[in-house]
Formats: C-alpha cells, sequence, structure tokens
C-alpha cells in the first residue's frame, strides 16, 4: 500500500488444491470443503504507523543479517 499510494486493501487466504505438476508428496483435495471456509478474507486500512514500524524492522533485520555475515 506504501508503494502504491492505495489506502485500502483486502488480503485474502485460499485453500485450493495444488497443481498435479507441482504436486511432490501425497497431494491433498479440499474441494469436499465449502468454498466459505476455504476463503477468508481481510480488509486493510493504511496506517502511517504500521508503515513506519515495518520500515523499523526491516532495518533491524538488515542489521541483524550483516551481524550474522561477519
Amino acid at each position: 500500500m506504501h508503494l502504491t499510494g492505495r489506502k485500502k486493501a483486502q488480503l485474502v487466504y485460499v485453500l485450493m488444491n495444488t497443481p498435479e505438476q507441482l504436486t511432490f508428496e501425497d497431494s491433498h483435495d479440499y474441494t469436499n470443503i465449502s468454498s466459505q471456509y476455504r476463503i477468508k478474507s481481510f480488509d486493510i486500512d493504511y496506517s502511517e504507523e504500521v508503515i513506519y514500524e515495518m520500515q523499523e524492522q526491516v532495518i533491524k533485520s538488515r542489521e541483524y543479517i550483516k551481524q550474522l555475515w561477519n
């Protein structure tokens, strides 16, 4: 949202079958589960405070990674 200038967004989690060509182990079939239980969405409003906190976490993560490399 910060990069695109959007003030509202929606985060959607979807439980779906893995395509056959990408399945390396036993595949699970979720088609028998109602879509109301396989789809979960969250409306998100833009927040300067949250963006600032995320930017601070990125800086801390970069510092931590630099310490691991030394």
